[in-house]
């Protein structure tokens, strides 16, 4: 029986010696090398020629995680990526789907869950840890409510004050942070966001401003993602 060939890449020594010696210990599992990651990472997966590779992704090497990604899909077509990650953050997952990665798994994954992982990605699975998984499922359907609840027509009719509004929304700024940045109540804050959620179409804060900002009516502010403030609530 053909032995499955994994190569490991994880900046961490401590982890990297640990799941080499439960790797080793593993049947139809051959650990054929190790690596800090980096070019000599990079390298390695030349070199070998791994049916797998258990990377972990490390956002201060994310430049090199895209070279790898892409001289994989291109050199080895034959290699399998599995990431093992401790970040939900859509940048990092897109990115990994993006590249080509077979698995996105949370580094806490259990032993038995990780070689069985192994084997079933070698025989041509894709899999999803579950929590990442329903973030990725978030996002998509946060994707399509936007698409959906788009109207056609220009938006154009949003007032000079509206606009106003919705780029301090873009800011993660509150109905009464408003109010006091635009000199009115904040009762007149909530009418004026219900008329943009009216004449957008939409029917929460964070749908107006994506909506908007893909539109070119407010500016994309770094800080768009406003959940920690407003949420879904469009009361406040």
């Amino acid at each position: 029986m053909h032995s499955i060939k994994v190569l490991l890449v994880h900046r961490k020594e401590l982890v990297r010696e640990g799941l080499s010696r439960i790797l080793t210990d593993q049947p139809g599992i051959e650990l054929v090398g190790t690596s800090c990651g980096g070019h000599e990472g990079i390298q390695l997966m030349y070199q070998l020629e791994p049916d797998i590779v258990i990377a972990h992704t490390d956002v201060a090497d994310f430049d090199l995680t895209v070279e790898a990604g892409q001289y994989i899909g291109e050199k080895l077509p034959n290699t399998r990526v599995i990431l093992l990650t401790d970040s939900t953050e859509e940048r990092a997952l897109f990115l990994a789907l993006k590249l080509g990665a077979r698995a996105y798994l949370s580094d806490d994954i259990s032993v038995d869950k990780l070689t069985t992982s192994i084997r079933r990605i070698y025989e041509g699975e894709v899999i999803i840890s579950p929590p990442l998984a329903r973030r990725l499922l978030q996002e998509f359907s946060l994707k399509e409510d936007i698409k959906r609840e788009s109207h056609p027509k220009d938006h154009t009719d949003l007032t000079k004050r509206e606009i106003e509004v919705l780029n301090l929304v873009a800011e993660g700024k509150t109905n009464r942070e408003i109010a006091d940045a635009l000199f009115i109540t904040e009762n007149t804050a909530k009418v004026h966001m219900r008329s943009i959620m009216d004449k957008l179409h939409v029917r929460n804060r964070q749908l107006a401003v994506r909506l908007a900002t893909q539109k070119g009516i407010v500016s994309p502010w770094p800080s768009t993602n406003i959940d920690a403030k407003t949420g879904l609530n469009n009361s406040e």
